[in-house]
């Protein structure tokens, strides 16, 4: 498999595991995959991703505030739910828990 294939099949794969609901261990084991493969690939796509992190329009966010303390970001959803994430978070992380509060589709 050439690096480009081998970067698509491992994104696949985490993509896949952040919509499925399970732990990285019980998704690798259903599907086959080293799990230390999946750790070393998750560590390394999401270093890259977080250094090209793109903003992006959510609906139901009404407020965003970059001035918390620590650096990170507080996001409050029309619902008055309050999110306060901290600097360095990992950007599948959000966008699971977005999807699954409903925010984000």
């Amino acid at each position: 498999m050439l690096n480009n294939d081998k970067q698509q099949y491992w994104q696949n794969h985490i993509l896949e595991w952040s919509k499925s609901g399970k732990s990285k261990k019980s998704y690798c084991s259903d599907n086959g995959l080293s799990y230390w493969n999946f750790i070393c690939w998750n560590g390394k796509l999401a270093s890259e991703s977080s250094s090209d992190q793109r903003l992006i329009k959510v609906p139901g966010i009404t407020s965003c505030n970059k001035n918390i303390s620590g650096g990170g970001i507080e996001i409050l959803t029309g619902n008055q739910l309050r999110i306060c994430i901290p600097e360095g978070y990992d950007s599948t992380t959000l966008k699971r828990l977005l999807c699954d509060l409903g925010v984000l589709s």
